[in-house]
């Protein structure tokens, strides 16, 4: 909740009388560490997608690495001694503009 503030992700303004809200939903997750000595608390906030109309969601897309290509570059880097870091984001907000306005629950 403190790096959502802290981002600036929302503003708090009156609702007005015209607008329905979208709620929104904690996901709460545990996942274990790696030397399975402790657990990490993992937690995101987000727009319930089932509230959503017929044609809102047909651009929406996640990209993900396919694990052929994750295998292609971890050889390219082992072929030609190249150093690979590994980077992990803690937080990590999309930078795209939002062209209409979206009314959400204050979570």
């Amino acid at each position: 909740m403190a790096a959502l503030q802290q981002n600036s992700t929302w503003q708090l303004l009156p609702l007005p009388a015209e607008v329905r809200p979208h709620g929104l939903k904690w996901v709460l997750t545990t996942k274990p560490a790696a030397d399975s000595s402790n657990t990490r608390y993992k937690a995101r906030l987000e727009v319930k997608g089932c509230a959503q109309r017929l044609g809102d969601y047909g651009q929406l897309y996640a990209p993900v690495a396919m694990t052929l290509t994750l295998r292609t570059l971890l050889e390219k880097g082992a072929a030609d001694y190249l150093e690979l870091y590994q980077l992990d984001i803690c937080t990590a907000f999309l930078n795209g503009e939002l062209q209409e306005e979206v009314w959400v629950d204050q979570p």
